[in-house]
């Protein structure tokens, strides 16, 4: 059970990140992409850096369970706002 959740968290990753990546540096013009490209990532790794240790207090306050619903929450916000930024993509094209 535990191989096949790092296996789909693994996929989402490696699908996740550099889409969002994509997303950042489009949005700028080409001299400033290497900045915006460090800057996602510097940013991307300070979320985790404060993710983990919440998510660990979380657990250690209740039980493992929350981990779950937190997770649910963040994947539901990530939902949302990949759709608005499609939104506006797809608006900008028109």
């Amino acid at each position: 059970m535990r191989t096949t959740g790092v296996l789909l968290m693994g996929i989402g990753m490696s699908l996740v990140f550099p889409v969002f990546g994509l997303i950042a540096v489009q949005r700028v013009n080409i001299a400033n992409r290497g900045i915006t490209m460090a800057a996602y990532n510097v940013f991307f790794d300070i979320g985790e850096g404060f993710a983990a240790p919440a998510v660990g207090l979380k657990a250690a306050w209740g039980s493992y369970r929350n981990i779950y619903a937190v997770a649910a929450a963040t994947a539901t916000l990530s939902t949302i706002l990949a759709y608005q930024e499609l939104k506006h993509k797809v608006k900008d094209r028109n």
